[in-house]
């Protein structure tokens, strides 16, 4: 299965440790934003070539990039419907395509064992380098089609 999407993007940091602030003020807002799913875990697999290119665009701030990543929701020790994603941004205009792995689907991620079955799945062998990277996500939508997304508590394993 293929799915593309394209939208416009922006990030910031929020730097308050009290995300709820931010939420509050969203919520009294003119923009009625309200919760769009639960919160939730994100985990991603990013790969990377061994100078760590992707990452380093995305740190300095690089306005044309492509990323490579496996993406599933929930416990972090078990791959749950991964998904392949294929992201491509320009300035602030991302396209994304996505690919469900059924060959992964319930794949235990326990002590990193299955990597090179991963890698071998989604075919990179030429990007070597590994990242993991799990957070709390909260997504909201505004009655103007906004969404704000918050990531909480962002870990980062290099592999």
């Amino acid at each position: 299965m293929k799915n593309k999407v394209s939208r416009f993007e922006r990030k910031w940091v929020y730097s308050n440790n009290d995300h709820l602030v931010l939420v509050n003020a969203l919520i009294r807002s003119n923009f009625f934003f309200c919760k769009q799913y639960p919160n939730r875990k994100v985990n991603s697999i990013y790969f990377d070539d061994i100078n760590y290119s992707s990452i380093l665009e995305n740190l300095d701030g690089v306005s044309k990039k492509k990323k490579i990543r496996v993406r599933w929701y929930g416990e972090e020790n078990k791959l749950i419907n991964p998904i392949l994603e294929i992201k491509r941004k320009k300035g602030f205009v991302t396209n994304k395509e996505s690919y469900q792995i059924n060959e992964l689907n319930e794949l235990k991620f326990n002590d990193y064992k299955n990597l090179d079955l991963i890698k071998n799945t989604v075919n990179l062998k030429s990007k070597i380098k590994l990242l993991f990277i799990l957070y709390s996500q909260q997504i909201m939508i505004g009655s103007t089609l906004f969404q704000i997304t918050a990531s909480l508590e962002l870990q980062l394993i290099i592999i």
